[in-house]
């Protein structure tokens, strides 16, 4: 099935370039050990897909008060030197051997296997029934073709990030550190999508063996309060808008006992292969690995925030090349201050979605910026709705108008 599936679907020109520097690791003397943390919530089934390709698997979230879908979408903490470990099965018909399975039998035992262990974790069985006990002692003549495997199952997804340490990284001490960091701490009330706004304080997703410590307070006179959000560190674009700004302590927190970190984020973030480097822990200048939660300043959210204005620009650069020809011919630089100035048009009418400017920026391009004056300001005024979705009416209006100069469109829906 893995054969076949191969050759059908080669991997993308980042997936094996990321497999190659990965093999490289692998094969150096003194034995790598590498792992990985998969995003659940890029697949419709993460655990299943993991068996199926025989590979050792356990979810970062547990306890997640029976409902095992929370714990199914979170990060996945991925062991390539192990097989995926068989579990007893009561049903019969799920017990016979893989090898003589077909491939819809395989993917039928597959989710039975990932639904049961969920089930397990979520009521509290750290073993899960058994299924995540006696793991065994690392296969290392197996792990490039698991290696192969999993960036098979992530490749496209940004889905996949992967830690690299010596031979005395064992997975338990990593699978403790990154449970610690599924959750942040950055100043109240920051607006940041890194995080999907989701200012909330999982502790049914943290688990025994997170940090409990009570995130510190920024400066010497604590005056910068903080709050707990959800670190989708497994998220590839994410850790490419976190890993760059962080200060020499917040790397070593962030790092922990690993030594590396490799990550293939989109092409808006850079594409390619990303590599960090834990920096070596300094004691004669006081700076040492950290313990408690990862914290981000509010000059590290204003850094991470300009990065995905700037992302998010390029995103609108690249929406009216495809849906309004006549910007072809125009240079980036030109488009960039255009598109500047549309969303500078758009902050005054009150727009906040990227999906908003996007609309508007299109707006502001076929009207050769018209649109933008008084009688916009009136008509975002005196609808009832936030200028996000008035702005859909906006486009309706227009379509219906085709036709009209834009004077004459205005004059109709204003």
């Amino acid at each position: 099935m893995i054969d076949r599936e191969r050759e059908e679907n080669p991997l993308s020109t980042e997936g094996q370039a990321l497999l190659a520097r990965l093999n490289a690791l692998a094969a150096e003397p003194g034995r790598r050990r590498i792992f990985a943390v998969m995003d659940g919530a890029r697949f419709s089934n993460l655990a299943a897909e993991l068996y199926r390709a025989d590979i050792a698997h356990r979810p970062l979230y547990r306890h997640a008060g029976g409902d095992y879908a929370i714990v199914a979408g979170g990060p996945w903490f991925v062991d390539p030197s192990l097989a995926a470990h068989p579990a007893p099965l009561d049903d019969p018909d799920l017990s016979i051997k893989a090898d003589a399975l077909s491939d819809e039998a395989l993917a039928e035992q597959a989710a039975f296997l990932s639904q049961t262990m969920l089930k397990n974790l979520s009521a509290g069985d750290v073993s899960a029934g058994g299924m995540l006990a006696g793991a065994g002692a690392p296969q290392p003549e197996n792990v490039a073709a698991r290696l192969e495997n999993l960036l098979r199952i992530a490749d496209g997804r940004s889905a996949i990030v992967f830690w690299v340490g010596d031979d005395s990284l064992t997975a338990e001490a990593l699978f403790r550190h990154l449970r610690g960091l599924n959750r942040i701490a950055i100043p109240r009330g920051s607006e940041s999508d890194v995080f999907d706004g989701k200012r909330v304080e999982l502790v049914a997703a943290g688990g025994p063996d997170a940090s409990t410590e009570p995130p510190p307070q920024f400066g010497p006179e604590r005056t910068s309060p903080t709050e707990t959000v959800i670190f989708r560190h497994a998220d590839p674009n994410v850790m490419m808008q976190v890993f760059p700004v962080l200060d020499e302590t917040q790397a070593l927190r962030l790092f922990g006992p690993a030594e590396q970190i490799f990550f293939s984020p989109d092409a808006l973030w850079g594409g390619g292969v990303k590599r960090g480097r834990r920096p070596g822990a300094d004691v004669s200048s006081g700076v040492v690995a950290g313990r408690g939660m990862l914290q981000l300043s509010p000059e590290m959210i204003a850094l991470i925030e300009d990065a995905r204005m700037q992302a998010s620009r390029l995103k609108v650069v690249a929406y009216l090349r495809d849906v309004h020809p006549a910007t072809e011919a125009l240079g980036e630089n030109e488009m960039m201050e255009r598109v500047m100035s549309y969303e500078a048009a758009g902050a005054r009418l009150g727009l906040a979605s990227e999906r908003a400017y996007m609309k508007w920026a299109y707006l502001m391009s076929i009207t050769e910026s018209e649109c933008d004056g008084p009688e916009a300001e009136k008509f975002f005024r005196e609808t009832a709705k936030h200028p996000d979705d008035a702005i859909d009416d906006l486009l309706v209006a227009l379509d219906n108008a085709a036709g009209d100069d834009w004077q004459h469109f205005w004059h109709e829906v204003g």
